[in-house]
């Protein structure tokens, strides 16, 4: 499974890299809470699923099919076909092959464990003692916050695209001079870049019916009514 053409030293990269991204060492609480829930229950949520499949491909560039393969090993409700699936989906190498599609993990953890309450239910002793915002935001320059034995201070691995809506100093992510807010680049590249799909049934747009799906055909109108249907699949995106 290891690429054929890697180094040696590329391979053991690879190896560490896959290794702490299954024990939950990364160094990054949300995504290690998540594969520790794993693999303590053989079980994890729609959401976190994304976001560590995510972070395994795009960030710690690792195969996907090892990943895929970590869970169908795992998961008590794995189905080979639905894994697979969306593996690929997220690798953007499937049916659906948008390699652009990231999630960013800094972001994912303000909007859906705001207040840190699950990673510090699973990585109870590496938290004693570190404040939420560090926990979330752990490419800062005081790292994660954790000071327990054995685990990270920082992650192992850290991207431009953390900074993007990070909130007050330092949160431009280095990709622009002067950095800026973030918040205004995730919408602009929200179509081109993608902010992370759901998995297949998560939650995607509905299309446009009844009179707005009329307006489709019906001249200016319609070019009007498409225009809206677009912007607001956008706003969708960008809300990931």
């Amino acid at each position: 499974m290891w690429k054929a053409d890697a180094s040696a030293r590329e391979e053991k990269a690879e190896r560490s890299r896959w290794t702490a991204w299954t024990r939950g060492t990364t160094g990054v609480p949300l995504v290690d809470a998540f594969m520790r829930e794993l693999a303590a229950t053989g079980f994890m949520g729609n959401r976190g699923r994304q976001i560590v499949a995510s972070f395994l491909c795009r960030d710690l560039k690792v195969d996907w099919r090892l990943g895929a393969m970590h869970f169908e090993h795992a998961l008590l409700d794995s189905d080979t076909s639905s894994n697979y699936g969306n593996w690929t989906y997220v690798a953007g190498v499937g049916c659906d092959p948008r390699e652009d599609r990231y999630f960013n993990v800094p972001k994912q953890g303000r909007t859906h464990d705001p207040d840190g309450r699950f990673i510090r239910a699973w990585l109870p002793e590496e938290c004693v003692g570190a404040a939420t915002g560090a926990l979330l935001n752990p490419w800062g320059g005081s790292g994660n916050g954790t000071a327990a034995i054995g685990y990270p201070g920082s992650p192992i691995v850290e991207q431009w695209q953390w900074g993007r809506g990070a909130k007050g100093k330092g949160g431009g992510g280095g990709h622009k001079k002067g950095g800026g807010s973030g918040r205004r680049d995730t919408r602009k590249s929200a179509g081109r870049r993608g902010a992370g799909e759901p998995f297949r049934g998560g939650g995607e747009p509905a299309p446009q019916t009844g009179a707005a799906g009329a307006a489709d055909g019906a001249g200016g109108s319609g070019q009007r009514a498409r225009r809206k249907k677009k912007k607001g699949k956008s706003r969708v995106q960008h809300q990931l």
